[in-house]
């Protein structure tokens, strides 16, 4: 994904309004008789600093080697500051002490002067200032240098409520400068900082106190279990901690990832040992992204701050994964609080092309609770509304630029995306359900009109009936059809979009060519017989123009599933489905520098060597941003694609159970996937071909609550009747 042209804080138009970044919006302004806490070097004076030099040596510093901070005269300043070089990702920072409960507001003055050795920041460099814990954001500032002068220092302020049953109270509490920035362009400067000031306000009786969450769910019940043994599954988890190199610590470490685990994911097991050991290490990963905020749990896409994110580090690009993943949490309060955070003055729910509505909806579908998603209607239709006013055209259709679908360099490029098209269809289905939960009938038929028109637009300007593909239309007068099949054409079917009708259907028999998408380590995201196609190592790391995503390979299974599940065609298989299925898993590797290999997930893939490409190119150039900003990186499924795809829980409104296994007959003899909640029910999936495995009996046989509630002979699929809940 992007990293250096996405939109940040924009600090002028901010500060017009009093604040650069307030995460809980207080009711009044600074907190003039508050209690200063002690940073050693918390005043750099007036601006001039004599013997700054040896003060800065309290701070610990990170970056790209000796300079990071120097003293200097600079130009049109006369005294001297201390300065932050932004030619790359240098950081000061400073344990003041424990997190406590409060109203805290830090204040940085910053300027900018152009340095003799020519050596700093082109005017495009930027300057973040964090209040943090570990990897916890608490609050953050990003300035821009456009934002500067190097005449004028001007003050910048990030502030946070911290309230009482906040879950991280006792760590320690860091002050962090961090620059990132480049050396291109003619006007090289540095970010000047002429002083620091950390205020708590304690106990301040008019701060209003935001909900937040303690760490739930970590000693909660575990599920029960029908069939399996947490024990075999300990000692992965213990393994997975052993070969990690935790750099960024959540709010669920290492140390208790199994205790967070054992009390909410369902348990996977199958014969195949690499499908099952991704499937537990994705949950392991998943839970280091679980951030406990004071707008409750949020989800994160990178572990360590990257500057293009929102507050809390979030990013809603790929929230449509965090919560299709994420519903299966036997706690839903993870789930409940990100999708409500959205909505919240912290969630961005537009910087990036996001299927909202339609992921709170899908998350109801299995938790069978309908509240959340009705609370949220509103909302959802103002979200909505937002979409129409920035991205709708006259033509029906909505455009977006590739990197906003966090698909830059791509070969289609901007313009009338079957992507977001179809995230919007999935929006407005979405939203007539759940208007129709809320009793509001008008809602409902507004939005299945609304679905219906991008459906109409979508299939007479997005299809190409020659090449039986979706694909990007550029917009302006006279403009044609991109010539490439992209990967991300597969996308209307994780939305049910496409008519069920073999002339659409073909389009999933390029997923199994190897001139279209197929690959080893695939699919690629871009078909091999374009011209375009490219897996290259030089320029932006991230491309969506040959190499493999994962992001992409997550809706095309999703989509996959839905195609197999919901139409009559004979394009793709169940068997197509487990190897590619079976792909993305042997593709979660690396080979460690020892030699090892480990499980792992990170950005881009070569789809021909299984090379994590991000990855490599940011090693060769010895210009991490920051170091390893892909591991654990979290951009898609594959949970959920075992839970709704392979082992075939379909999740539904009503109270009818539907499973519908994608495992092909004659492959494997067993498979269980146990203790999962559903519905406010705790089921088991068993197979077992001989009866020998499980020692349950023959066939496929689904429990409920411990007990035995349906059974077939063979695979297939299975509709019953949940029980009613006592």
């Amino acid at each position: 994904m992007l990293y250096r042209c996405f939109p940040l804080f924009n600090a002028t138009r901010l500060l017009a309004a009093g604040f650069l970044v307030i995460f809980i919006c207080m009711n009044r302004p600074v907190y003039a008789d508050g209690e200063s806490m002690a940073i050693s070097n918390n005043t750099f004076s007036q601006p001039s600093v004599p013997n700054f030099a040896p003060m800065i040596s309290d701070w610990t510093q990170s970056g790209s080697g000796s300079g990071i901070v120097r003293v200097s005269l600079p130009a049109g300043i006369g005294p001297q500051v201390a300065y932050i070089q932004a030619n790359d990702a240098n950081s000061i920072s400073q344990t003041v002490g424990a997190v406590l409960p409060g109203a805290y507001d830090l204040s940085v003055t910053l300027g900018l002067f152009k340095s003799e050795d020519g050596i700093g920041a082109a005017n495009t460099g930027t300057l973040l200032i964090k209040l943090s814990t570990g990897q916890t954001v608490l609050a953050q500032a990003s300035i821009k240098s456009t934002d500067l002068s190097d005449d004028l220092f001007r003050s910048f302020d990030a502030k946070v409520l911290i309230t009482a049953h906040y879950s991280l109270i006792g760590r320690p509490l860091d002050v962090t400068l961090v620059s990132v920035g480049d050396t291109a362009g003619p006007g090289k400067y540095s970010f000047a900082v002429d002083k620091v000031t950390l205020t708590r306000m304690n106990n301040d009786p008019t701060a209003p106190l935001a909900p937040t969450p303690a760490a739930a769910g970590i000693d909660s019940p575990p599920p029960p279990l029908i069939v399996l043994s947490r024990n075999p599954y300990e000692k992965m988890v213990d393994q997975f901690n052993a070969d990690d190199n935790e750099l960024y610590k959540g709010a669920f470490d290492n140390a208790h990832a199994w205790r967070f685990l054992s009390s909410n994911i369902p348990l996977f097991d199958c014969p195949d040992q690499k499908m099952g050991e991704i499937y537990l290490f994705r949950w392991w990963t998943y839970r280091k992204h679980l951030r406990s905020t004071p707008d409750g749990w949020v989800v994160s896409e990178f572990l360590p701050d990257v500057p293009w994110a929102g507050p809390y580090n979030s990013i809603d690009c790929a929230a449509g994964h965090h919560i299709a993943e994420g519903r299966w949490l036997a706690d839903p309060k993870y789930i409940d609080d990100y999708c409500k955070f959205w909505f919240t003055p912290a969630g961005q729910p537009r910087r990036y092309s996001f299927w909202a509505a339609y992921s709170v909806y899908q998350d109801a579908l299995v938790t069978g609770e309908k509240s959340i998603a009705i609370s949220l209607l509103d909302p959802l239709i103002a979200n909505y509304a937002g979409w129409e006013k920035e991205k709708l055209d006259p033509n029906g259709l909505f455009w977006q630029v590739d990197d906003r679908d966090g698909m830059e360099v791509s070969i289609g490029g901007s313009g009338y995306r079957a992507t977001v098209n179809s995230y919007m269809y999935g929006d407005a289905t979405a939203i007539a359900q759940i208007a129709n939960w809320a009793g509001r009938p008008d809602v409902a038929a507004e939005f299945k009109g609304k679905a219906e028109s991008i459906k109409t637009h979508v299939l007479a300007n997005l299809w190409d009936p020659s090449e039986r593909f979706f694909k990007v239309l550029p917009q302006g007068t006279g403009a044609r059809l991109a010539t490439a099949r992209e990967l991300h054409g597969y996308t209307p079917w994780y939305f049910d979009l496409p008519p069920d009708s073999e002339e659409f259907s073909a389009a999933w028999a390029q997923l199994m060519d190897p001139q279209g998408f197929y690959a080893p380590f695939g699919p690629t995201t871009a078909e091999r017989r374009s011209p375009g196609f490219a897996l290259s190592y030089t320029g932006h790391e991230c491309q969506w123009n040959g190499p493999t995503w994962p992001f992409a390979t997550s809706i095309t299974l999703t989509a996959m599933a839905n195609l197999l599940n919901d139409y009559h065609q004979s394009s793709v298989s169940k068997a197509d489905y487990l190897k590619t299925l079976n792909i993305y898993a042997d593709s979660q590797f690396l080979k460690q520098d020892d030699g090892k290999v480990t499980p792992w997930i990170d950005e881009d893939l070569n789809p021909d060597t299984g090379d994590w490409i991000a990855r490599t190119i940011q090693k060769d150039s010895g210009h991490w941003n920051p170091v390893e900003r892909g591991k654990d990186y979290n951009h898609s499924t594959f949970c959920d694609l075992v839970i709704t795809g392979l082992v075939g829980l379909r999740p539904r409104a009503d109270n009818t159970l539907d499973i519908n296994p994608l495992l092909p007959p004659g492959t494997w003899q067993w498979f269980c996937l146990d203790g999962v909640r559903y519905h406010d029910h705790t089921l088991a999936i068993v197979w077992d071909s001989t009866g020998t495995h499980y020692n349950k009996g023959t066939g496929l046989t689904v429990y409920c609550d411990g007990k035995r509630l349906a059974h077939r002979a063979g695979l297939g699929q299975i509709l019953t009747n949940l029980p009613a809940k006592p």
